[in-house]
C-alpha cells in the first residue's frame, strides 16, 4: 500500500480471497443445511413407526393389526405375524413397521408381544 491507497494488484487479491472463503462458508451452511434435512426426515420416519408400534403393542391381541398407506411423504407397512410357541397359554406375536421415503430410505423397527390367552 502507498501513501495515495490500494493498488490494483492488492484490491484483486483480497477480492479473490474474499470470494474464495465466501465459496467455502456457502458450501458448509449447505452442508449443514442438507444433514438437517436428513436428520429431520429420520427423526418423523421414527416418530411414525414408534406410533404404528406403540398402537399395535397397547392392543389386547395384535393379530389383525397389518395395515400400509402414506403419511406426509412416508410410506408405511405393518405386519404382525404369530410365533409358534410350546404353549397353549400363550400365544406370541412378531410385530414389524416398514417406514420408506425418498431416495429408498428405510426405517425399520421390530417387537415381541405375548399374550395369555383367557383361562375359564
Amino acid at each position: 500500500m502507498n501513501k495515495k491507497g490500494f493498488t490494483l494488484i492488492e484490491v484483486m487479491v483480497s477480492l479473490i480471497l474474499l470470494g474464495i472463503v465466501g465459496a467455502i462458508l456457502m458450501e458448509l451452511f449447505s452442508m449443514n443445511l442438507n444433514s438437517s434435512k436428513k436428520i429431520s426426515d429420520y427423526t418423523e420416519a421414527i416418530l411414525l413407526a414408534s406410533s404404528l408400534m406403540e398402537e399395535a403393542l397397547s392392543m389386547k391381541d395384535p393379530q389383525d393389526l397389518e395395515t400400509s398407506g402414506e403419511w406426509k411423504g412416508y410410506t408405511y407397512y405393518r405386519e404382525v405375524h404369530g410365533v409358534e410357541i410350546d404353549s397353549d397359554k400363550v400365544k406370541k406375536y412378531e410385530i414389524l413397521v416398514r417406514i420408506s421415503w425418498s431416495d429408498s430410505k428405510r426405517y425399520e423397527l421390530r417387537s415381541y408381544k405375548i399374550v395369555r390367552e383367557d383361562v375359564e
